[in-house]
């Protein structure tokens, strides 16, 4: 019976985190710069909700979390240590590309947070309807 209870509230630790970390990943949005950190937060947080689940998330939310840090250093790079300042234009375009392919995997890794976030709410789902029969 306490392995059970134990399932449940992991499963509820997972769930209360996945929903946390929705919001932490949309601050995500703002800028490599802020928004990095809020990313950095945010894989924290669904690594402990995924520990909590006793499983790994699949490639639709990892790979766009990863691709989005890989680009938003890039970012952070080329407008550190690129030529002249940030709005000279030959440094404007690469910046500003690179700034909304940044976006751009955020976005693919929210769509991805909210698929997991589905997927591990109707599991649970399915659970608790088959612990009732």
């Amino acid at each position: 019976m306490k392995s059970k209870e134990i399932s449940r509230a992991r499963g509820l630790i997972a769930r209360v985190l996945l929903v946390v970390s929705l919001p932490i990943v949309f601050l995500g949005l703002i800028d490599p710069l802020e928004g990095g950190i809020a990313l950095l937060i945010s894989v924290a947080t669904l690594s402990l909700a995924f520990l909590a689940a006793g499983y790994w998330p699949r490639k639709t939310l990892w790979v766009p979390f990863v691709l989005a840090i890989v680009v938003g250093a890039i970012a952070l790079l080329v407008a550190i240590f690129g030529p002249g300042r940030v709005d000279n234009a030959p440094l404007k375009f690469p910046l500003i590309a690179l700034i909304w392919l940044y976006r751009a995997f955020v976005v693919a890794a929210l769509v991805g947070l909210v698929m997991e976030v589905i997927r591990i709410f109707k599991a649970s789902t399915f659970e608790s309807n088959k612990d009732t029969e």
